[in-house]
């Protein structure tokens, strides 16, 4: 039992040096990491999957060693990823029920997911989009 207790505090210590910074500039760091997390952590739970995307990565940036801004970031990108596939499904279905102003919309949300306009998936949501806009005003004639 008296092993086990020093090896416990033997771990308490190495904790606590871990938790303990060597200059202020790193405490500062730290906090202003932990500050940009925390408000991504907030963005995730109310499935804001972009913003929370960009809090963790300007946590990364700041402090990249932070384990739990890199593993939310990872999930984050994740649930944005089949995010824009539903969308993109639902969008195809209102097209094949003829609801073209829905199908409009569902792809115009997936166009608003994702950053990069010269992302393959951005460019078929955006001529899909285009095809039922079209669909539509011909409905209308």
């Amino acid at each position: 039992i008296e092993r086990d207790i020093k090896v416990s505090e033997t771990v308490v210590e190495q904790i606590i040096k871990k938790r303990s910074f060597t200059t202020e500039e790193e405490r500062t760091r730290y906090e202003e990491a932990q500050k940009h997390y925390i408000e991504g952590f907030r963005d995730y739970q109310k499935q804001q999957w972009m913003r929370a995307m960009r809090s963790f990565e300007t946590a990364n940036a700041i402090d990249p060693n932070h384990e739990l801004a890199r593993r939310y970031y990872k999930l984050a990108e994740k649930q944005r990823d089949e995010m824009i596939a539903l969308m993109t499904l639902e969008g195809r279905r209102y097209k094949e029920k003829n609801m073209y102003s829905r199908c409009a919309s569902a792809f115009d949300k997936v166009m608003a997911a994702i950053p990069n306009r010269e992302d393959v998936k951005f460019k078929q949501a955006q001529s899909l989009k285009q095809e039922c806009q079209l669909m539509s005003e011909e409905k209308f004639r």
